[in-house]
């Protein structure tokens, strides 16, 4: 994305915090490491095109008492390097490869965002896996054939979310995570 397309979503009454800003602990990136490679904050930006389906999701959103929160927007190519570098020595190359796609970096053109849900009455993020299950329930369908009620709850607010996104003419994400929605045409990713 050209600077001069990303705008901050904050601006736009939207709601969110950049994600590795605000782990960065959780992903042991300094405050040093993300300043040089310009991020010296936890605002999201976005492609200023994005804007308007972003508010119609988080209108949607509303009808349930919830707002879309996003959680990572445009992530440079710098960005990207470090995430990676992180994530291999948490994770090795093999499962960083399954759930950071380092090939295309969707989120370097602006037009992809990760989101939660925002529950507007609690004031606090919706839960919508556990971070004590593996990896695999950041991907689509891993609570699906689960029982126990709060896996059913997962089940539910993901597909809620995963369907309300594409209402709002979003596409999914090729790695199959149930947060990761692109805004642009399939053909050109």
């Amino acid at each position: 994305a050209r600077p001069e397309d990303l705008i901050y979503i904050d601006e736009h009454g939207l709601l969110g915090g950049s994600y590795y800003f605000l782990n960065r602990d959780k992903w042991n990136i300094t405050e040093g490491e993300l300043a040089k490679i310009g991020i010296t904050n936890d605002r999201v930006q976005v492609h200023k095109d994005i804007i308007p389906f972003l508010k119609a999701a988080d209108k949607k959103f509303q009808e349930r008492g919830l707002r879309i929160y996003i959680k990572e927007g445009y992530r440079s190519p710098a960005l990207y390097k470090l995430v990676f570098d992180k994530r291999v020595d948490r994770f090795g190359e093999r499962d960083t490869n399954r759930l950071l796609n380092i090939k295309d970096k969707p989120h370097a053109t602006g037009r992809a965002v990760d989101i939660g849900l925002w529950d507007t009455a609690k004031r606090e993020e919706v839960l919508t896996r556990s971070n004590r299950d593996e990896l695999e329930s950041l991907l689509i369908g891993f609570y699906k054939d689960k029982t126990d009620p709060k896996s059913k709850r997962y089940q539910e607010l993901q597909e809620y979310i995963i369907s309300t996104m594409l209402s709002c003419g979003f596409h999914m994400g090729k790695l199959g995570e149930y947060f990761h929605f692109n805004y642009f045409p399939v053909a050109d990713y």
